[in-house]
């Protein structure tokens, strides 16, 4: 990157970047680095994790001369998307339970499922689906979008 008020012509009008600190360092104390010609800021490391580490403050210098003159720092705030990388839990994982015969529409069970994807987010959402013993169609299951759970109904 160029300085603009330096002389092109010299290394004066050089700068060069570098990243000074990371926070978190977790999970590894280089998660990113910075190309030190054009100051471009890329992951370099696998383990980023919204649910675990959602925002990364790095400290910068940019430096003339090369890196050999006059520097300043900077802050550069990466915050981590969100992405479907959890799996939605059965939570109980096997539900057995008993419905009145030609009662449309009674709630037969309220499935219940966890998912440590960010709350309300299109990862976080479930879909339900029934997959054997519903081939005449009498059985449906409704999303509740506050809560994630699903109404079974008849």
């Amino acid at each position: 990157s160029i300085d603009a008020d330096d002389a092109v012509a010299s290394d004066n009008g050089v700068v060069y970047y570098s990243i000074l600190n990371q926070e978190p360092k977790e999970p590894k104390p280089q998660m990113f680095t910075i190309d030190p010609a054009t100051g471009v800021i890329s992951v370099i490391s696998t383990g980023l994790d919204r649910e675990k580490f959602p925002v990364y403050t790095l400290t910068l210098v940019a430096t003339d001369l090369n890196g050999a003159g006059l520097s300043t720092r900077g802050m550069a705030i990466i915050t981590v998307k969100e992405i479907n990388d959890n799996a939605p839990v059965f939570d109980p994982s096997e539900y057995m339970e008993s419905v009145p015969e030609n009662e449309v529409g009674y709630e037969i069970v309220r499935l219940s499922v966890t998912d440590n994807d960010e709350r309300q987010s299109r990862a976080w959402y479930a879909s339900y689906t029934i997959i054997k013993g519903n081939e005449c169609g009498h059985f449906k299951v409704i999303t509740d979008r506050e809560n994630n759970d699903g109404d079974r109904k008849s």
